[in-house]
This record gives C-alpha cells, sequence and structure tokens, in this order.
C-alpha cells in the first residue's frame, strides 16, 4: 500500500490545521478510510489489527475515545482495533415501517482496545436502496455490523455500531501513521502465511503428509 502514505500524510496535515479547516479533516480521514478498504487485498480476508500509540498522544484526546482507563502505571502505548467490517444501517418502508440494509458496504470501524459498546465507523455509508421497484431512502442514523440481519430485534444491538463523533475522527487523524504500522505488518505477516496455507491444502486434496 505504497500510496497509504501519502493519503495519511495529507490527514496529518489537515489535523495540523484544524483551527483553520475542521471540515476538511473529516474529509481526509474518510479518504484514507476508503483508501484502506479499497486497497485491501481481498484475497487476504478481512482487515482486523490492532495499532499501539505512543502513551503521550493520549494526552491529546478525550479519554472517553481511548482505552485510558485500562492505562498501567508505566504504559508506554494505548492500544486501538481497527477493522473491515461489512455496515447495514435503517432503510425507510412503506408505512412509516422501516428494515436493515440487505446491501451491506464494507468500512473501516475503529474501537478502544477493551470498549466493546464504542465502535465507531469512519465513513458514512448510508445510502438509498432499491428493491428493484421502490428507492428506500435511510431512516435515521443507527449502523449495524451485517450480522445484525440475521438478529431478533432483542439481540440486534449487540452489534450497534455509530457514525464517528468528530472526536473519534481527530483520534483517527492522530493514530493514523500507527495504523498504517499495523496494517502493513499485517499484510507482511498474512503474505508470508498464504503459500504455507497453499501448501497445506493442497497436502490436504490428495498427498501424505
Amino acid at each position: 500500500m505504497a500510496d497509504l502514505g501519502g493519503e495519511i500524510a495529507a490527514l496529518g496535515r489537515a489535523l495540523g490545521n484544524l483551527d483553520q479547516a475542521r471540515g476538511s479533516l473529516r474529509a481526509e480521514a474518510e479518504a484514507v478510510a476508503r483508501y484502506l478498504v479499497e486497497q485491501w487485498p481481498a484475497d487476504l480476508g478481512p482487515l482486523v489489527t490492532t495499532a499501539d500509540v505512543p502513551i503521550r498522544l493520549a494526552d491529546q484526546l478525550d479519554s472517553r475515545v481511548t482505552s485510558r482507563h485500562s492505562f498501567g502505571p508505566r504504559a508506554r502505548w494505548y492500544r486501538v482495533n481497527y477493522a473491515i467490517c461489512e455496515i447495514t444501517w435503517w432503510v425507510a418502508r412503506p408505512g412509516g415501517r422501516r428494515r436493515l440494509c440487505p446491501d451491506p458496504v464494507e468500512a473501516l470501524v475503529r474501537e478502544p482496545y477493551g470498549h466493546n459498546a464504542h465502535a465507531a465507523v469512519l465513513v458514512d455509508i448510508r445510502g438509498s436502496w432499491s428493491d428493484g421497484r421502490v428507492e428506500h431512502a435511510p431512516a435515521g442514523a443507527e449502523l449495524f455490523h451485517t450480522r445484525a440481519l440475521g438478529r431478533t430485534p432483542e439481540l440486534r444491538g449487540l452489534s450497534r455500531y455509530h457514525l464517528a463523533s468528530d472526536e473519534e475522527v481527530r483520534a483517527f487523524a492522530v493514530e493514523a501513521p500507527f495504523v498504517e504500522e499495523a496494517v502493513n505488518a499485517e499484510l507482511a505477516y498474512l503474505r508470508l502465511a498464504m503459500p504455507r496455507a497453499d501448501d497445506e491444502r493442497l497436502q490436504g486434496v490428495g498427498e501424505p503428509r
């Protein structure tokens, strides 16, 4: 992902000029998040990684968007999970009803380590959905992991996400260089593991071990 560094550099510039161009920070953050989703190799499966961020950078952020509560007295890093997930959202139905969109969209999700209820989607992927006859507009701000499509209303809340707040977007901008390191490390590991996995699958088909 050679061009990821350029996208992150632009995000860093927007972060440095936050007072003059607050709106551009979200736009640049969404550009980085979209790039990661679009360029992540599909043959490697979904991206799931953890970025280790220097503890000193947590002082720039609201404690509610970091894992500050779990810091040890000598901690040097705080950890943030990033993943590419399939996300769905409510769309309107006739008569004031609604349903979850059956065509989920991949998006980058940020979750402070240990904060299971704070998963933030970094790009607003909500849009209209057509059933072939009627166009159904988005209905509400809630976002869900695609596994919510098969859950009862009682369990659906376990898959609820939210659109990243301004502070969460700012946290992503601060963390982005360390996210790049984590993504590149994950990419290298998976690339190395692929030939071994292919060999094992081939052996399992017809060759003695």
